[in-house]
């Protein structure tokens, strides 16, 4: 088809695909006839070959072959495999020159440098600041960068944009944004904000050459971004307490409470399935396939968060078109003072605003920033004395794991804000805020939580005034990214009073 206007990049160049859009491997889901689509259609597909054998693999790669001569990816994960089995697939891909290796998890130095020295390309998918730098370290030669907005196995605990932020001011290599892209305008946002291309997997999973189970993607097409929880319950052959974002379902609801802190040990065993001559057990990470026979509801039913967009079952050629052509009108239309250049930094106001008093451009003075940051010093200060008081209350469970999240979000965020207050010139408060009192009041967990947050969203409305008016490319990128992180914290504790997830009623 070609890539539309602006829809070139550096990502394109390195894969060798007309438009920056990779088809996520998804293990079990993306199989050759997913892979051939995409890259037939201009997209960069992938074979989803985690813990597959070699000779698995083989047939892929030669199915795939067979049927476009564009280049393709292969997706492992070496912390979820065998080592011996982790070295018959790299074996196999390289042998069979598999043009591009991609990988999950822990960046895995020495399985990165095997890859480089066949002279392969990596790219490595990753759900933290830290994780980017490791494997940019170790010679990836992009990143896909995920935030807690995926389906599937999650990593980070941010949202997109604002992990995207981090990583981009890490590093200068290409970046494909993963987390909840379902349609153009939220591709388009991703690329304002410093990533040359996405990565999409809830999408492409409810396409017909998907080799996911008709109930899934019907699942998909029914389902919306708030029917997704994130829960450790389908544990089993992965690492103990690996995440993962999925639809709603009748065993999920039975195990709100006891969400987190899962080891594979602890699970009750039994099978509730089988696919192609396998048995599948319970809480093991198989979501239902083609092929899959039992009780489909107890598997994983993986779903990202911008599910609401898709709409229907369609072929995949005609979900990237879609996706890419809304993607570069909606790029024309996003404000300069919104979209990032080529290094990931906002572009700058009109008229040389370095050259100009902030106060003449509508900005904020140095002495009034270091005012409002010391409130918000003081409020986030409280936040964090409420969490850990709360959190000592109660059981170990969903809900006190929860509140330490939180509670350590917001100490993050105390020491991000007197390291801005000293850079201004300022001296941080010692204060705390008055709403530590006024939350140890509250009684029960219930009316803890929701006090909880309408204190999360006294900080975001307050950011949000503040943004605007701040000229400081890197404290306006910290002040983002703490009202993001505050959104997310808000979400996941309306989500447990919602569901009165491990909430004692005393």
């Amino acid at each position: 088809m070609g890539a539309p206007e602006g829809l070139e990049t550096r990502l394109t160049r390195l894969l060798g695909c007309e438009a920056p859009v990779i088809q996520a491997g998804m293990g079990g889901v993306a199989r050759s006839e997913l892979a051939v689509a995409v890259c037939e259609a201009g997209g960069f597909g992938s074979l989803g070959m985690v813990r597959e054998s070699a000779a698995f693999i083989a047939d892929e790669v030669a199915r795939v072959r067979a049927r476009t001569a564009r280049p393709f990816g292969v997706n492992l994960i070496p912390a979820a495999t065998e080592p011996s089995l982790l070295a018959a697939e790299l074996d196999i891909c390289l042998r069979l020159e598999v043009p591009v290796i991609m990988g999950f998890w822990t960046p895995d130095r020495e399985f990165i440098a095997q890859v480089k020295a066949a002279g392969r390309t990596v790219i490595w998918q990753v759900g933290t600041a830290e994780e980017a730098a490791s494997a940019a370290r170790a010679g990836a030669d992009a990143l896909i960068v995920q935030g807690e907005e995926a389906g599937g196995h999650v990593r980070g605990h941010l949202p997109r944009h604002a992990l995207l932020s981090r990583v981009r001011r890490l590093t200068d290599l290409p970046l494909a944004a993963a987390g909840g892209i379902c349609d153009g305008r939220t591709m388009a946002l991703a690329m304002a904000r410093g990533a040359e291309g996405v990565a999409c997997g809830s999408l492409f999973a409810a396409s017909r050459e998907s080799f996911a189970h008709d109930l899934h993607k019907r699942r998909l097409v029914e389902g919306s971004g708030a029917d997704t929880v994130v829960t450790d319950a389908f544990v089993r052959g992965w690492p103990d307490g690996a995440r993962v974002r999925v639809l709603r379902s009748p065993l999920i609801d039975r195990l709100q409470g006891r969400l987190l802190g899962h080891r594979a040990a602890d699970l009750p065993f039994g099978m509730i399935g089988v696919d192609d001559g396998h048995d599948i057990p319970a809480y093991s990470t198989h979501s239902p396939l083609r092929t899959t026979l039992g009780r489909l509801e107890e598997m994983p039913l993986y779903a990202g968060r911008g599910i609401d967009a898709i709409r229907k079952v369609e072929p995949a050629a005609r979900i990237f078109r879609r996706l890419v052509t809304d993607a570069a009108a909606e790029l024309g239309r996003i404000p300069p003072d919104s979209a990032a250049d080529g290094g990931g930094a906002f572009a700058s106001p009109p008229c040389q605003m370095h050259e100009q008093d902030p106060a003449w451009l509508g900005y904020m003075a140095d002495s009034e920033i270091v005012e409002r940051l010391n409130e918000l010093l003081a409020a986030e200060r409280a936040g964090a004395r409420v969490c850990a008081r709360y959190s000592g209350d109660l059981p170990d469970g969903h809900a006190a794991v929860l509140l330490r999240g939180v509670g350590h979000a917001e100490g993050h965020w105390v020491q991000m804000l007197g390291h801005h207050i000293r850079r201004l010139g300022g001296d941080p408060t010692g204060a705390t805020g008055d709403f530590y009192g006024k939350a140890l009041e509250r009684k029960g967990m219930r009316t803890r939580l929701e006090y909880l947050n309408r204190g999360q969203q006294w900080v975001v409305r307050r950011l949000d005034e503040m943004i605007p008016k701040i000229a400081d490319p890197e404290l306006r990128r910290d002040l983002e990214d703490m009202r993001d992180g505050h959104s997310v914290n808000i979400d996941a504790c309306e989500q447990a009073v919602s569901s009165e997830a491990g909430l004692p009623s005393g």
